[in-house]
This record gives C-alpha cells, structure tokens and sequence, in this order.
C-alpha cells in the first residue's frame, strides 16, 4: 500500500496515514482504506483497530480541496460522478462505525474535515496535546461537511453546539475540542500511542460478540424512538445473551476465572465465578441481582423479554386503534376535509392556485 502502513501487535492494528507533506486525504487514500477494512472485517483473529497519522504534526489535514476543486470545475461531470463518490464515502464511514471490534481514532496533529469526519466515524478520538487544529472549516470554503459530519458532529455534541461548529467553519485547539466533547481525552503527545494502545488491549479482552451487539445497539438504536431503540436491544440481547460464549465468557482469552463487570473505577458489581458459572454479587444481601446457574439466569431473561414485547404488542395495538377510531370519528373526517375559504386558498374558488 502507498498511503496506509499496517503494524500488528497482538491482537490490535494499527493503520498509519501517510500522504506528505500536508497529509492530505485522497481518493486513492480512501481506496486503500476501505481495503484495509474489508480485511479488518474478516480477520476474526484482530480485535481492536488505531488509526492514526504518519506526518509530524498532521493526523490526516483535510480532504484534499484540489481533488474537490478538478472535480467541480466541470459542473455537468460534477453531478454525474460527485453523488457516487460521496455515497461511496459515506459507506465506508459507516462500516468503520459498524466494524464488530472497537476502532480508535489517535489524533496526533492536525485533523479537520474529511479528517476529523473519519474521527468522528471512530468509537474513541483520543487527542494528542499540541498547537493543532480540530474541527469542520468547510462553511469557509462555500461547501458544507459532506463526509458525515453534520449528522455525526450533532449526534456527538448535540445540535447547538455542532451548529456553531459548522455554521462558523470554526476549529479548536485540542484542549478546546475536548471541552467542546468533540474528542474523547487529550493526552501528552509521548503517551497518546501508549493510551490507545493500552484502551484497545483492554477491549481486545472482551468477547467480541458483545461488543459487536453493543456498537449496534448504541449506532443504530440511539437516534430511532425509545421504543424502536429498545426492539434492537432485545434482538442484540436474544442473540449474545443465551449462547456459548456468554456461558463460557470466563474461559475467553485474558479473562481466565472471574469475569468483572466495573462500575467506577475499578469496583466490581456482578461477576461470573468460576466454575459453576454463577451469579453473585461482591457484598451478597438480600437485593441480589440474581443467583443460579447460567442456564436458569438464560430462563429468567427469556420470561422477562417475553413480557416485555407482550406489553409492547399490547401498546401498539392499542395505539393503532385509537388511532383508527380518531380517524373514523365524525368530527376529525369533518376537519379533515374541510376546505378553506376560496380569499384564503388564492385559487378564486377554482381549486387551482397559479403562480402570481
């Protein structure tokens, strides 16, 4: 590969961007990327994923405005090709979104645009202190950010905030993205390598089924309405919950005897001990979460999501009749239909409005 290097350590990549002097993103780049992670996806042996960049000072700039620039300067060309290549973008940020393993972003210089759209499609951004840039200047330039980042930067930031962003083409100093929650930590430049390797190490000990059901859940329930969001959890707990590697998750790779479940720093709430596989708590009361083999916990959560969709089949239904009974009343078919006087429609009565 000419723009990407590959270095393996255990069971973590890491994928350095290199385009001097400026790091500049390109189409060619972009090719290689998305090669990168159609193996990535079928390495079931790779656990965790870094990008990064390979130019002092420079995670990867921007996308290259000359690139962009040579495609409009035929406006007709320009229509025919941009939309492919902008959906071709956008579906290979969405399947580093989606990549069953986690992906980091290690910042270590300047990372706007097209760069920092490519953050923002990470799991983690972990920034590297320095005199840089983070941001989205493309208002500046009279084009918008068009690699994802006016849906990702709001769902990240929330709306006012990515507005101000985006609408100002502002960038920040690393400390100022953090504040901002455009990144997730800033680091000393000598650590960020270290951190974001000791972060996808940690996650490399998980079993990769649930943290694949997890990114899912998260990524394509969190935006939909509570209801909708929590009928993708049910189906990613169906399918993690009640299998072999959850009932054998303490025989997985670096997680020999006690699986730990951490809320806080490091103080245990329900562990799977080893052997028997069952459930307890560190301090046993009689508020136990729950205690019994895996086999009758699998029970329990089986009876518990059935009930659960049985309300909500029940709440459905029952919104779908009032709404069919709201519909059918008199009154509502009366409003429906009708009609607003002739001096307020602008049709002179004949029902056809024409242009002044």
């Amino acid at each position: 590969m000419k723009y990407f290097s590959v270095e393996r350590r255990d069971r973590v990549e890491v994928w350095t961007y290199r385009n001097p002097p400026m790091n500049y993103f390109i189409g060619p780049g972009a090719m290689e990327l998305q090669e990168l992670i159609g193996r990535a996806e079928a390495d079931t042996e790779l656990r965790g994923i870094i990008i990064t960049g390979g130019i002092e000072g420079k995670f990867i700039t921007h996308y290259s405005v000359d690139e962009l620039a040579a495609m409009a300067a035929d406006p007709a060309e320009c229509a025919r090709v941009f939309p492919e290549m902008e959906t071709g973008f956008h579906r290979m940020l969405d399947r580093i979104m989606l990549m069953p393993k986690p992906v980091i972003a290690a910042i270590n210089g300047d990372c706007m645009g097209g760069g920092y759209e490519l953050s923002l499609a990470c799991d983690f951004r972990l920034a590297a202190d320095g005199p840089y840039q983070i941001g989205l200047p493309e208002a500046v330039l009279g084009i918008l950010p068009g690699g994802g980042g006016t849906q990702r930067l709001p769902r990240l930031i929330g709306r006012g905030r990515a507005l101000e962003v985006m609408l100002f083409g502002n960038v920040y100093a690393p400390r100022e993205a953090e504040r901002m929650g455009m990144v997730n930590r800033v680091l000393a430049p000598e650590t960020l390598m270290s951190f974001a390797l000791g972060w996808a190490r940690t996650l490399a000990q998980r079993p990769p089924r649930s943290i694949a059901a997890i990114k899912r859940a998260v990524y394509l329930g969190a935006d939909l309405p509570l209801a909708e969001g929590l009928y993708i959890e049910r189906a990613e707990m169906r399918d993690v919950m009640c299998t072999d590697e959850f009932s054998a998750g303490r025989r997985c790779p670096g997680n020999q005897g006690k699986v730990t479940a951490m809320t806080g720093a490091d103080r245990p709430y329900v562990r799977l001990a080893a052997p028997g596989a069952t459930w307890e708590r560190d301090q046993p009361s009689e508020n136990n979460f729950f205690e019994g083999s895996t086999v009758e916990f699998c029970q329990v959560v089986t009876q518990v999501r059935n009930i659960a969709d049985t309300k909500l089949r029940v709440r459905d239904e029952t919104a779908t009749s009032w709404m069919a009974s709201r519909n059918a009343s008199p009154i509502r078919r009366k409003i429906r239909h009708r009609r607003a006087p002739a001096s307020v429609r602008g049709d002179g009565g004949s029902g056809k409005v024409t242009a002044p």
